[in-house]
């Protein structure tokens, strides 16, 4: 998803804020699982929002919120804020 999203925002020129679920925040934070995106930390529209605020509480900051299955998209869905459900077909 992330590989599919990050062409569309180069061609766009999109900027990508990705928003960690807390518990990955607190693995970002004791290890180098940073390297995960690693190969997106080089583009210059690419973000990882990891000082640990809600993303519940930006939703205001992203014109569109992605998520694969998250109660935050239905929250962000709830308030009016446009999102997109990415589901895998197998």
């Amino acid at each position: 998803m992330i590989n599919q999203i990050t062409e569309i925002s180069v061609e766009l020129n999109l900027k990508i804020i990705i928003y960690p679920h807390p518990y990955e925040r607190q693995i970002l934070e004791n290890t180098n699982l940073n390297s995960y995106y690693a190969d997106l930390e080089e583009l210059s529209n690419f973000e990882i929002d990891n000082e640990g605020k809600s993303s519940n509480l930006k939703f205001e900051d992203s014109k569109i919120g992605i998520t694969t299955y998250s109660t935050v998209g239905f929250d962000r869905l709830n308030l009016i804020f446009k999102s997109i459900f990415y589901v895998k077909k197998k």
